[in-house]
């Protein structure tokens, strides 16, 4: 049994609040942005788009985790263990984020190469990623592997003290890091032959489309293997500062960084995430009306984005 101590101190008051901030006005968006790949048609018939969606719905973990970890801090508790369960679960979702952006890929270059062969990998790997997230749920709430973050502390630590919990954190760290790795190499095959394609051709579509790629697997996987490679790998140096970086970094990359970046790449989901507040704010008809038909009209760019 971990027993909580200590005494709150200014430190801890300001980061409980920055999380109850960051839970409360960063999420939203992100909801708004897998509400729309849910219910609307143009994205849900899209393989990558339902992929996508399973990524948004374990980043978006990160809400509940904050904000519980945002009252642990203040309080001073974590009585009822809640923010500890919801840490684990968003450890684990890391992890599953990163398999599915593995999945991602796979699709991508399936699609691009027309490799239909590549389906069934796609499919298992799918699979195994919430299979191995369930998994490590359960795992870290048994004897044998532990996972806790206290208040006072300002990042999650693997409990050494049970059995196996150091052949749980080498499994996650080498998993993830291939993962990683194999993720970008995909993008940087796919990148490779667009660049080839403009070598044979004008086409200026091409070149935007290859530079919103770039863009995209570039920044996110350099946040990705960034991440990994400093939790597992890197020796920080020791400290609350160290600590609350590598955690409001993790926090930030979760919930801020894909919405930014599928709405800067993707204009079609621009206005369809604009549209309620256009809705909300009752404009004249007509302003409406200009914003559904260009909607309509981008909708079919958008796959030629993503499919």
């Amino acid at each position: 049994m971990i027993i909580v101590g200590g005494t709150m101190d200014s430190m801890q008051l300001m980061v409980g609040t920055w999380y109850i901030v960051i839970a409360v006005f960063l999420s939203p968006a992100y909801f708004r942005i897998v509400y729309l790949f849910l219910t609307q048609k143009k994205y849900r018939d899209l393989e990558c788009y339902r992929i996508m969606t399973q990524i948004g719905f374990v980043q978006l973990t990160a809400a509940p985790t904050t904000f519980a970890l945002g009252v642990m801090q203040l309080t001073d508790g974590d009585r009822f263990k809640i923010a500890n369960f919801f840490m684990v679960i968003f450890s684990a979702s890391m992890s599953v984020e990163i398999m599915l952006s593995l999945v991602l890929a796979i699709n991508r270059l399936k699609v691009i190469f027309d490799i239909e062969k590549l389906d069934p990998i796609s499919k298992v790997l799918n699979i195994f990623s919430w299979f191995y997230g369930f998994s490590y749920v359960v795992i870290v709430h048994t004897p044998l592997c532990g996972f806790y973050q206290l208040p006072g502390q300002y990042i999650g630590k693997y409990d050494f003290n049970k059995p196996y919990t150091w052949l749980l954190e080498k499994i996650d760290a080498y998993l993830l890091i291939s993962c990683v790795c194999t993720t970008l190499l995909l993008y940087m095959t796919i990148i490779v032959y667009m660049a080839y394609l403009r070598s044979r051709s004008s086409n200026v579509a091409r070149l935007t489309k290859e530079r919103s790629i770039l863009i995209f697997a570039g920044v996110h996987f350099c946040f990705d293997m960034t991440l990994q490679v400093a939790f597992f790998f890197a020796n920080l140096p020791p400290g609350d500062l160290s600590d609350l970086l590598v955690a409001l970094v993790y926090f930030l990359n979760a919930l801020l960084t894909a919405p930014v970046l599928y709405l800067l790449l993707t204009r079609s989901l621009r206005l369809d995430f604009v549209l309620i507040f256009v809705k909300l704010l009752r404009g004249p008809i007509n302003t409406v009306s200009v914003v559904v038909s260009s909607s309509h009209v981008s909708s079919q760019n958008v796959q030629s984005r993503y499919y």
